[in-house]
């Protein structure tokens, strides 16, 4: 079975998906601080404790997906200048 040639149109479908990731990520981490603001004004100790880990781990994650986005994004420049 013969392997399929990837091209920097599919790298460029895959790092949009990549981006969409981080979007919908940093997206879910504006909704946490959200949530950690409205807690001030309705205290829950155990709420705010498990969303500050949330949102500790939300943020590696996004940072994670974001590095590998740019790294992503320069192989796809580095194909594009291949095919051309």
């Amino acid at each position: 079975m013969a392997s399929k040639t990837v091209t920097s149109n599919d790298m460029k479908q895959i790092l949009t998906k990549l981006e969409d990731v981080y979007n919908s990520q940093a997206a879910l981490n504006q909704k946490m601080g959200v949530i950690q603001m409205a807690l001030e004004d309705a205290p829950d100790e155990a709420l705010e404790n498990t969303l500050a880990e949330a949102y500790g781990n939300a943020q590696r994650n996004a940072e994670l997906i974001r590095e590998a986005a740019h790294k992503y994004e320069l192989s796809v420049n580095a194909l594009q200048m291949e095919e051309r």
